[in-house]
């Protein structure tokens, strides 16, 4: 069996500025933050401004996330547990969620994540 691919991709559009949305993601993850940048024992988050982001095109339904203000980059940390980093995946799409951000994942294990129902 192969194991997928754990990096993940996650567009974030929100109008918040960058520091408070490392804060935000922090608050959630409880990870040591270094610059833009927060890992904790199961991942760690890069957050970066998106170079292709556009207001308007981010408003098409099929692909807009992809110019979004921001993305982040998500990897494990270690050898962390498969399932366990997944999880912490979802529950920060979750706590975007729940604090209004629009965050779209892209990797190969986004049919395992939740989906926002808004």
């Amino acid at each position: 069996m192969v194991k997928p691919n754990l990096f993940c991709k996650v567009f974030i559009d929100t109008e918040i500025h960058q520091d408070e949305l490392l804060h935000l993601i922090n608050s959630e993850i409880s990870g040591e933050v270094n610059k833009l940048e927060i890992t904790n024992s199961t991942l760690i988050i890069e957050i970066r401004k998106n170079v292709e982001f556009d207001s308007v095109r981010s408003e098409n339904l099929s692909d807009g996330f992809l110019f979004y203000k921001y993305y982040l980059e998500i990897e494990p940390f270690s050898e962390v547990v498969e399932r366990d980093y997944i999880k912490a995946v979802a529950d920060l799409l979750k706590k975007l969620w729940e604090s209004n951000i629009g965050a779209v994942a892209a990797c190969d294990f986004e049919d395992l994540l939740p989906r926002n129902s808004r």
